[in-house]
């Protein structure tokens, strides 16, 4: 809808930040202040992801992309089931 317009404009593509708060943010504008006042838990929420997202990509430069997935699938499937047994 919009990027074809960025492009066309020889604009670089918005980040995907701007995605998100065209896409809630103008639905309702209300949400993007209550997530800013999350608290210290949705921060440190927002933190970990944000610390994901860097190992992930740190890993992806390390090995190969089929082994890294792999091992990131089979942390996933151990979490839940050590989340099932405690």
């Amino acid at each position: 809808m919009l990027l074809p317009l960025f492009l066309a404009l020889g604009l670089p593509a918005p980040p995907p930040e701007f995605w998100a708060w065209l896409l809630f943010g103008l639905r309702e504008p209300a949400a993007v202040g209550r997530a800013l006042r999350g608290g210290a838990r949705a921060w440190a929420v927002a933190g970990l992801m944000a610390l994901m997202v860097l190992t992930h990509f740190l890993a992806l430069a390390q090995a190969a992309t089929a082994y890294m997935i792999a091992v990131k699938r089979t942390s996933i499937l151990f979490g839940i089931l050590l989340g099932a047994w405690v």
